[in-house]
């Protein structure tokens, strides 16, 4: 298998003044020694990861042993149920247009979409392009995750930056859903675990290294790039 990457939420995510990249890995679990070989390869890209889904257990569900992540070399494909298309556009839709009524309509949430958090996460954003879903088999009471390709254009910069995002999803009366809820810890657990799967990390480590070639293709991406990462340690060196 190869090396883990981190995956970052950058360019979308939170700031009371600009837009901000929060460096906060999508958990995928990593040794001291692999955390230092890959310093150079952590390239932010960016992953649905709002608010923490570990340690927490899902509506009223009893929690059951886990199946084994799948090992065989096929299990994550391209998504070809157009519901399921339609359900990812209809969230960045729901982002980029502060649309609550959308947003509820799609998504299995505890709490509302908050609209001045969203239109901070989305300040810079023009559009979303370019959307591929890859989809593989859920747990329990998570039917499928979605680890979702795009490129995300931002306000007077020509090159978009390649991003990659996670989602859960649920089927509630046939109709699939965003999940954004709670998890129980082995769910989550199993989930961090399906991150590391070799496929998982060859998407990543492709996405990141169309990151990295759109920064030095672009000096206003770069130069973006940079602002927000220096905007997202001073403030976690403030919080801190």
């Amino acid at each position: 298998m190869k090396k883990n990457q981190k995956l970052y939420i950058t360019l979308t995510a939170l700031t009371l003044t600009t837009i901000l990249a929060v460096t906060t890995a999508m958990n995928l679990s990593k040794s001291p020694k692999k955390e230092q070989e890959n310093q150079d390869q952590e390239v932010s890209t960016s992953v649905s990861e709002d608010r923490s889904q570990e340690g927490q257990a899902i509506d009223s569900y009893t929690e059951q042993e886990l199946t084994p992540v799948p090992e065989e070399s096929t299990f994550l494909k391209i998504n070809n149920d157009k519901k399921i298309d339609d359900l990812i556009k209809k969230y960045y839709q729901s982002q980029l247009n502060l649309d609550k009524k959308l947003y509820e309509s799609i998504a299995v949430d505890s709490k509302p979409m908050d609209v001045n958090v969203t239109a901070r996460k989305v300040e810079y954003v023009e559009s979303y392009d370019n959307i591929i879903v890859h989809v593989a088999k859920g747990n329990e009471a998570i039917d499928l995750v979605a680890y979702v390709e795009y490129d995300l254009h931002i306000n007077s910069i020509d090159t978009c930056a390649p991003s990659i995002d996670r989602f859960f999803i649920k089927y509630i009366d046939g109709e699939p859903k965003l999940y954004f809820d709670k998890l129980y810890p082995k769910t989550a657990e199993y989930f961090n675990t399906l991150n590391e799967h070799e496929e998982v990390q060859e998407m990543i480590t492709a996405v990141n290294n169309k990151f990295i070639a759109a920064l030095k293709s672009d000096e206003k991406l770069n130069d973006f790039y940079k602002s927000v990462t220096e905007e997202t340690t001073n403030l976690q060196n403030n919080n801190n």
